[in-house]
C-alpha cells in the first residue's frame, strides 16, 4: 500500500478510529460492572447484624415462589450451646465416622418463627477464628437446619419456636469463634461464641450446657 492509499484508508476510517477507544472502555466498565455483580450476589458478602451467643437475632430475606411472586422469609434466631460430640451424619441421617484429627462440634440453633411462617431454608457455618467455614449437617437427617423438622413453609400448623441441633467436623486444633445463618445471598447474620473455644476444649454435648444457654425463650 503506498503513502497516499494509506492515507485515504485512514481519512475513510477516521471516525471508527477515533471510537474505538470509547468502546473499548465501555465494554471493559460492562464487564467489571457484571464480574462484581455476580461475585457479591453468588456468595455471603454482605452481614446483616452481629450478635452475641445467646441473644435472638433477626434475619430478614426475600424468597420466590414458583410463579416468582415474592415472599418476605424473616426468621429469628438464637445461638444455643457449642460442645463436642460423638455424633456425625450425613444429609441422609447415617452415622459418619469422625475424621482422624478433627472433632464433630454440635450446635444448637433456638428459632422463632416471624408473622408465624418458619423460614423454607437456610445455610448454616461453623466458622473459626480465621474466618474458615466449615459446613453443617442437622442432626436428624438433612442439610437444611432452618424449618421445624417435619413442617414446610407457609405450614399454619407448625410451631412458633422450636430448637435444631447441626453439626460438623472440625479440626482439632482451631478456635471456633462463630456461627453464620443466611437464607439468600448475599446477607448473612454472625453470631459469635460469648468465649471462644479450641475445638478440642469444648464441653462435651449432654452436659445440661443445651439447657443453659436455651433458657429464657
Amino acid at each position: 500500500m503506498s503513502v497516499v492509499e494509506d492515507r485515504g484508508w485512514l481519512r475513510r476510517n477516521r471516525w471508527w478510529l477515533l471510537a474505538l477507544p470509547i468502546a473499548l472502555a465501555l465494554a471493559l466498565a460492562s464487564a467489571a460492572y457484571r464480574v462484581n455483580d455476580l461475585w457479591f450476589e453468588d456468595g455471603w458478602h454482605r452481614v446483616d447484624a452481629t450478635v452475641e451467643q445467646g441473644q435472638f437475632v433477626t434475619t430478614r430475606a426475600t424468597v420466590y415462589s414458583f410463579d416468582e411472586k415474592p415472599t418476605p422469609a424473616d426468621l429469628r434466631v438464637r445461638l444455643g450451646a457449642v460442645s463436642s460430640t460423638a455424633e456425625l451424619q450425613d444429609s441422609l441421617g447415617s452415622e459418619l465416622p469422625v475424621p482422624t484429627g478433627a472433632v464433630a462440634v454440635q450446635v444448637r440453633l433456638d428459632f422463632q418463627a416471624v408473622k408465624g411462617k418458619p423460614a423454607p431454608y437456610c445455610t448454616v457455618f461453623v466458622v473459626d477464628d480465621e474466618g474458615n467455614r466449615y459446613s453443617v449437617t442437622a442432626i436428624d437427617g438433612g442439610t437444611n437446619p432452618c424449618p421445624p423438622p417435619g413442617f414446610s413453609y407457609g405450614d399454619t400448623t407448625a410451631p412458633k419456636r422450636w430448637s435444631r441441633l447441626v453439626s460438623a467436623a472440625i479440626p482439632k486444633d482451631v478456635t471456633v469463634h462463630e456461627v453464620r445463618l443466611g437464607i439468600t445471598w448475599p446477607d448473612y447474620v454472625r453470631m459469635t461464641l460469648t468465649k471462644p473455644q479450641s475445638a478440642a476444649d469444648l464441653p462435651t454435648a449432654g452436659t445440661g450446657l443445651e439447657q443453659q444457654t436455651g433458657a429464657n425463650r
